[in-house]
């Protein structure tokens, strides 16, 4: 149907959900596209009889087949990963599908073929996921052949991801802040916390607590030492009001400002700082988070290789780090924003693919190799978040957590493993530059 102008589609299209899936009135028609408010009603005036207010904006979003499902895309890499037979309740993927997801049939794939897609506004339609199954399915040896080519050559990593979509749960959440809030939970009864109630950055802090990977842990330990970082002024207040015991900088942290903006919670004078040499001093930390949607990697790099204040040398030791990744760049692509002050307050954010650019961040290639370097190894990963751990800690959290925590993950072998959300690349394009065998220089150039 069309993408653009003033027609309208009516369901039963071939672009849009279908009837059976969310319960229409008889006469709805699907939105327009370019019509962005979640609160309003269909183009005829009536609204919608729903099942909950995420497929609400799922149904208005979808049903048009706007151009952002072809320029952006949340979803698996792997589209077998679709298919309700990989969905075994008590697993990560399992217990994230059954509960979260839409069931549709495919007969095209066989009778009685289920498959489940999860509400967002750049999934993939049902009808694209089924002619993605029937081309991996027939090419799935070629495929399997190629990524693991690209393992032996590339990967960083070397422990198998496949546990985070088939492992069982036990202990954890599939959320990322579940899973930080089981790490720190678990460092603490193991005494293994920086400082009783642990100490914490977050750089880029939104408000602390909406999809925060450190938003229940700061909620739950209310006399933790921890520092926000956030320059949205809105924000900002917002995370003063929910977490008021951390101490906030509305501030834009840049590789030149963040020790000034660290300096200001905790001065050198404090004894939490380990002197090396009479000039170089290191603050240990339990998690460092950063997600700044632009050069986070040399945030990163500054802090954890170290930077010249002056005369001194300082440096942050964290036992476990939060990046945001770059979904758009696929292994083994390694890609980083850097910094640079002229540029530094450029709108890298595009209305039309509904997100930051793939210029924004740092893929998971380049934080793989960047982490390895500084001592620390990738222990999970999930849509937008990987999650290092420092190398001395991996074989006492494996114990720790039963053999539910591993590492260093292959971080290849993970973006075949997980649902990934990117802006401005389509989901053919992403298949195309990680699944199907495009030689590595052929991707480097398009990427470029």
């Amino acid at each position: 149907g069309p993408m653009f102008g003033s027609s309208t589609i009516r369901r039963g299209n071939p672009a849009c959900w279908g009837d059976k899936n969310f319960l229409l009135k008889a006469e709805d028609c699907c939105r327009r596209w370019g019509c962005f408010s979640v609160d309003m009603g269909l183009e005829d005036g009536t609204g919608l009889i729903l099942t909950g207010p995420t497929n609400a904006i799922w149904t208005r979003e979808k049903c048009c087949d706007r151009p952002v499902n072809r320029t952006s895309f949340h979803g698996f890499v792997n589209p077998l990963m679709y298919l309700a037979t990989s969905h075994q309740a008590g697993t990560f993927l399992g217990d994230m599908m059954i509960n979260d997801a839409v069931r549709f049939y495919a007969y095209e794939l066989g009778t009685d073929v289920q498959f489940r897609m999860r509400p967002s506004s750049a999934s993939e339609i049902p009808a694209d996921v089924v002619r993605e199954v029937i081309r991996c399915k027939k090419n799935k040896a070629f495929y399997e052949a190629s990524l693991r080519e690209r393992r032996r050559t590339f990967s960083v990593g070397t422990e198998s991801c496949s546990h985070l979509s088939t492992g069982h749960l036990g202990g954890l959440t599939g959320e990322d802040e579940g899973f930080i809030k089981y790490v720190i939970d678990r460092l603490g009864e193991g005494k293994r916390l920086t400082s009783p109630h642990g100490r914490f950055v977050n750089i880029g802090a939104n408000d602390g607590i909406d999809a925060d990977p450190l938003g229940k842990t700061l909620k739950s330990r209310m006399q933790a030492s921890a520092l926000a970082v956030e320059m949205d002024p809105v924000n900002c207040k917002k995370h003063e009001g929910n977490l008021p015991h951390v101490h906030l900088a509305c501030d834009m942290a840049t590789p030149e400002s963040i020790w000034d903006i660290i300096l200001s919670w905790i001065p050198l004078e404090s004894s939490v700082w380990t002197r090396d040499s009479p000039d170089v001093f290191e603050l240990s930390v339990d998690v460092l988070k950063i997600d700044i949607d632009s050069y986070d990697c040399a945030v990163a790099e500054e802090l954890l290789h170290g930077g010249q204040l002056g005369r001194l040398f300082l440096r942050l030791k964290p036992s476990f780090v939060v990046l945001e990744t770059n979904d758009g760049i696929p292994p083994p692509i390694k890609m980083s924003m850097r910094y640079q002050r002229s540029t530094s307050k450029v709108d890298v954010e595009s209305w039309y693919c509904e997100g930051n650019t793939p210029l924004a961040g740092c893929s998971l290639s380049y934080q793989a190799a960047m982490m390895a370097k500084a001592g620390y190894g990738l222990v999970w990963v999930k849509t937008f978040n990987a999650v290092f751990a420092h190398n001395s800690l991996i074989p006492w959290l494996t114990e720790a957590s039963g053999g539910l925590i591993r590492g260093p993950l292959d971080e290849i072998d993970c973006y075949a493993n997980i649902q990934i959300s990117t802006h401005c690349v389509g989901s053919r394009q992403i298949r195309r530059w990680f699944l199907e065998g495009t030689p590595v220089w052929k991707v480097l150039e398009e990427v470029t």
